[in-house]
């Protein structure tokens, strides 16, 4: 009995060392898997993109001036000078958006290279224009939040064919009785028959009834 107690607790003792050797090597494995994706391949490979808003310091007061990278993947605060680094960004392609309440700025294309030790290269996204780097970045335009009218256009309401309809009524109305009125008693006369006998040559003939 002695014997097989002692070989059970020998078999106790290889059993929870081997289990404590698995959880360690699990640890260590699983820390090296964290390293090697917070740090890119080698969790040093990280860098940082520079650069600088161009506006005037009242401009720059504003706290929502922010530099965005991939949507917020990262951002990046604008300093009263207006520079701002982005860090911790690993080598690979990037989109740098700025955003501020009062203007708007074209988007920008990053790629960090991993072959030349995190050189940056820049671009404009829509136009694929090259940008210096550090970068330097000014504003498109001002940023519109309410739709302005149009001003109205009265050569426009004067194409409107209703409204030379009535402009044409209006003149006959006017200059055609003072044309009259200069006319000869006789001629205006004779100018009313004849509008009577072309009345009657237009109109039907009347209709013959039988008894």
């Amino acid at each position: 009995m002695a014997l097989m107690s002692h070989r059970f607790s020998r078999t106790v003792i290889a059993v929870l060392l081997c289990a404590l050797i698995s959880v360690a090597v699990t640890r260590a494995q699983s820390g090296d898997d964290d390293e090697d994706y917070a740090g890119g391949a080698s969790g040093k490979d990280l860098y940082s993109i520079q650069g600088a808003i161009r506006l005037s310091k009242q401009q720059l007061k504003s706290t929502a001036c922010r530099v965005n990278i991939n949507g917020g993947q990262m951002v990046g605060l604008v300093r009263a000078d207006g520079s701002f680094t982005v860090s911790g960004v690993a080598p690979g392609t990037y989109l740098l958006e700025v955003y501020h309440p009062d203007f708007i700025f074209s988007p920008i294309r990053i790629d960090v290279s991993a072959k030349e030790k995190g050189k940056v290269r820049a671009s404009v996204a829509a136009t694929r224009a090259k940008l210096q780097y550090p970068l330097s970045l000014r504003p498109d335009k001002p940023a519109v939040y309410f739709q302005q009218h149009a001003p109205v256009d009265w050569t426009s309401m004067l194409k409107n064919p209703m409204v030379i309809m009535m402009g044409i009524t209006m003149i006959m109305v006017v200059v055609m009785p003072r044309m009259l009125s200069g006319m000869d008693p006789k001629e205006l006369e004779a100018m009313r028959k004849m509008s009577i006998k072309d009345a009657l040559r237009g109109a039907p003939p009347p209709a013959v009834t039988s008894r």
